[in-house]
């Protein structure tokens, strides 16, 4: 096997998060644009490398006025910083499926690292002879190292600091789906 590049397919993938509310519940939501490409080989995890490009804007929190705060200056400030992108700097192999990234996560403007423990589900080749791979990842990070402090609760009562990351991915072969 070799490095391959697959590309994230958005329609079978998700990129979810949540975050508590009012110390007694958690907030779900995810962001409804964006893309990814992944370079893998099974056997050489190590040169792993993942490029991941989210529109701050398609944020869906099931919550129309709370989704346009989240998408105003008064936070995300999608229109002035339009991406939150991940990068990842290093992959290590915990087992055969399991690996630990970490990665440079850029949100408003700042960036800082972020690890991912990453799950391998494996590889299988479609009707159409495109070959297809998934991941699992989860991760967490702090909202306010990325600037992110502005209270989301007229009443006082902010969400948690802790952000908690969900990604299903999957992914198809780069040049076999050029060529389709």
């Amino acid at each position: 096997m070799s490095l391959k590049t697959w590309e994230i397919d958005p329609t079978d993938s998700s990129l979810s998060f949540s975050v508590s509310h009012m110390l007694v519940s958690r907030i779900h939501g995810e962001f409804r644009q964006w893309s990814g490409v992944i370079r893998f080989d099974e056997n050489a995890p190590a040169l792993t490398t993942v490029d991941v490009n989210v529109d701050p804007s398609s944020i869906d929190t099931r919550d129309a006025q709370r989704d346009a705060y989240l998408r105003s200056p008064e936070f995300f400030d999608a229109e002035r910083y339009p991406a939150i992108t991940f990068r990842s700097r290093t992959v290590k192999r915990i087992d055969a499926r399991r690996f630990q990234m970490l990665g440079a996560l850029t949100i408003h403007g700042v960036t800082r690292d972020v690890f991912l423990n990453v799950e391998y589900g494996g590889r299988m080749r479609d009707s159409g002879g495109v070959e297809h791979i998934g991941f699992s990842a989860r991760g967490s990070f702090d909202r306010k190292a990325f600037g992110l402090t502005q209270s989301l609760d007229a009443g006082g009562l902010i969400v948690g600091d802790r952000v908690e990351l969900a990604l299903e991915i999957a992914a198809a072969d780069r040049r076999a789906r050029k060529a389709a």
